[in-house]
């Protein structure tokens, strides 16, 4: 993204002239990341309600610029590119989900129809027709995703994970299987990970002494990184 460099005095004049959103739109940084800015070189920001009461034509009250400060008197800004989310300051987790996106080829969107499925799912439907027509069948094989949901969430189960598996592809990311021939786990630059999607269910305690509690399904789909207590969902 291209950048331009200020003086103080300049970014001053910038604040002043337009309003805080707007600001976000021309430049890639958040509203705390302008805040920031603005505490560190030691410019005065609008209060609440400043542009507000500019608009209807009512008095307010705007500081003079201080020339008094020590630091360097250079202040870099990036240009938000158009349709791109991404702000400079934010986490290297945030600034690459919104890369994402950001993207318009990325496959983010789950369709209503299972359409021209990976290799993955079609495995997964295969497998579980065949464990309809013959009890305890399973092929070792072949590479399946993991699937614990009720019968009538299933078919969105597969859209979601169809679409997520599309997307890490697109990402340039794989699949493969551990040292211990499982799999297919998530490959991301040789680091494996375990994924899997699952229904939320309701603990409903049971009415009488000593009888087991009741699990019943909400209709909530959870995908789950990882394995064991180091799981994220």
């Amino acid at each position: 993204m291209e950048t331009i460099g200020v003086t103080r005095k300049e970014f001053y004049d910038i604040i002043w002239s337009i309003s805080l959103s707007k600001l976000t739109e021309q430049y890639a940084l958040s509203n705390e990341g302008i805040k920031k800015l603005c505490k560190q070189f030691e410019i005065p920001m609008p209060d609440n309600g400043y542009w507000m009461k500019l608009k209807f034509n009512k008095a307010v009250k705007k500081p003079n610029f201080n020339s008094n400060f020590s630091g360097e008197d250079k202040i870099t800004l990036t240009k938000r590119e158009e349709g791109n989310l991404v702000n400079v300051d934010q986490t290297p987790q945030t600034i690459r989900t919104k890369e994402i996106l950001s993207d318009p080829k990325a496959p983010l969107l789950v369709p209503d129809k299972l359409t021209k499925p990976d290799i993955l799912i079609k495995n997964t439907k295969s497998e579980r027709e065949n464990r309809k027509k013959k009890d305890f069948y399973r092929n070792d094989k072949i590479d399946t995703v993991s699937i614990y949901v009720e019968e009538n969430n299933y078919c969105r189960a597969l859209r979601i994970m169809d679409s997520f598996i599309k997307l890490l592809r697109f990402r340039k990311h794989s699949f493969s299987r551990d040292i211990n021939n499982r799999g297919p786990l998530i490959d991301v630059d040789s680091v494996l990970f375990h994924f899997s999607i699952r229904e939320k269910t309701k603990r409903v305690p049971s009415e009488k002494i000593y009888e087991s509690s009741t699990y019943i399904p909400t209709g909530v789909l959870i995908l789950k990184i990882g394995e064991s207590y180091k799981s994220m969902e």
